[in-house]
Order: structure tokens, then sequence, then C-alpha cells
């Protein structure tokens, strides 16, 4: 059964599994939000997002599991525990970052710690913009996460992108999640020095280009001539010949920006 939630980028909803009406519109609820967030940030997706709904009662959290998929559609699989409030949901940082990476084309699996440090260094500024946690909030969260990847890099022989295959056999996901975040940060930070931001070239970039099938570097290329800058493949290319990983920049540069009524 397909459910349209009308909006100028649709969410088409299939519910794959039995859900009363009530947590379809729960469901809905967090997930339309979440939606909403992720444009006012970003801007409109060029795209409608096919939504596929699974159940997973019993479950230790809300939703225990999460993927994106970009093939013939644009797709986001959540696997819920319905039984959780709604607010429990709103405070979950899944759906977050499962939309984020619906801002940039799929990279390729050997790319897993760009996409994957990009959605994890976007998933608290849009529960931000949600107003489910405060800007201190996530900075702190952010922060704690990114020391901790660092940390356990600080030592690595090799860099990054080179180290992920490891880290993904041993299960080190958050360290390579967000060791990745790692390089937005520090394009971030970059960016703001010379008067501009990621999100401001991220709004750039939905409106122009989300279409384009481009690889990671020619990705970087496109975001360097929409920042008027070098930062993206610099930044780039420091990762994959920097071992473990780069420094972090003095002070965090955040994410959220503000705009115009």
């Amino acid at each position: 059964m397909l459910w349209v939630t009308p909006a100028r980028s649709a969410l088409v909803w299939h519910w794959e599994d039995p859900f009363t009406l009530s947590d379809r519109g729960m469901l809905s609820d967090w997930l339309t939000q979440t939606h909403a967030a992720l444009q006012r940030y970003a801007g409109i997706l060029p795209f409608d997002v096919h939504v596929y709904m699974h159940r997973r009662d019993g479950a230790k959290e809300p939703v225990p599991w999460a993927n994106t998929w970009r093939d013939t559609e644009q797709a986001l699989h959540f696997y819920v525990d319905p039984d959780f409030s709604e607010d429990a949901f709103l405070s979950d940082w899944t759906a977050a970052h499962e939309f984020s990476h619906l801002l940039l084309p799929y990279l390729g699996s050997e790319n897993a710690w760009f996409a994957e440090g990009f959605a994890s260094y976007l998933q608290y500024a849009l529960m931000v913009e949600m107003g489910v946690i405060a800007q201190s909030e996530a900075d702190a969260r952010r922060d704690k996460k990114m020391r901790a990847a660092a940390s356990a890099l600080k030592v690595a022989p090799l860099s990054l992108p080179e180290s992920m295959p490891e880290l993904k056999k041993r299960g080190a996901y958050p360290t390579f999640y967000w060791g990745g975040a790692i390089y937005f940060e520090r394009v971030d930070a970059a960016l703001r020095k010379q008067g501009t931001s990621l999100q401001s070239t991220l709004r750039q970039y939905l409106d122009c280009c989300r279409l384009q099938k481009t690889d990671l570097d020619g990705l970087a290329a496109t975001l360097n001539a929409l920042s008027g800058s070098s930062v993206f493949a610099s930044e780039l290319t420091l990762m994959r010949e920097t071992p473990g990983i780069p420094p972090r920049p003095a002070k965090s540069a955040g994410t959220t920006q503000k705009r115009g009524p």
C-alpha cells in the first residue's frame, strides 16, 4: 500500500509489514518532520523519497536498523519498533543520519568513510533544525564522537580510506564514521574562514547538481567550483595521504548557519 505525503519533494510510503493507523500516523509524523528539516537546512530535494517501513518488535531501541538505497529510486528503509513513543523516535539520530545521505549521490562502497562521515557530521545539525536538541548539545555530541575517532586513529600507519576495510572487518564503524566526519569539520572550518560554509555550498549543490552522476573526485571538483575554493579537493588529498587522521581544527566550526527570513 502506498501513502503519499503532499510536499514539494514527496515522501512515498511503503508499509512492508502490518502497522496500525495510530502507528502509521506517529511514524509518518516523525519522518515528515525530518524530511522537512533537511529541506529547510539544505534546500528542496530534486526527487521524491520512497520510505519503506519494516517492523522489529521487541527491539531495545526505536530504530535498530536503517539504510539508504539509491538505484531506480531514492529510498530509505527503516526497521522500527512502534511500541516506542514519538518522543523516543524524534530523539533518535537515525532518521537525520539517513536523510542526510540523500544530499549526495552514491559514491561506491570504497568511499563509505566519506558518505558516512558526511551523514554523521550533519545528523545533529538536522536535529537542531527540528528543535529536538540545542546547538550546544549538537556541538558537544559531535565533539565527543570525533575526539574518540581521532584518538583511535592517531597511531594508525595507514590513512583513513586505506584503514577502512580493516575497521569494517573489526566492526569499528564509529571510528570510520566519525573519522570521516573530521574531513567535513575541516572543510567547514576552512570555508568559514573564507566567508562561506559547508551548508551554503550544499544548498547550491542541491539546486544545480545533485542529479548529475559523478565519482568522489568529480564531486569534490564540483563543490570546489560552487564554493569558489580548493578546499574540498585539497582536504580529500590530505585524508588520503595522512597516516591516521589529519588534526581537527583548533575550534569546532559547527554546522548551523543563520539565514534570512
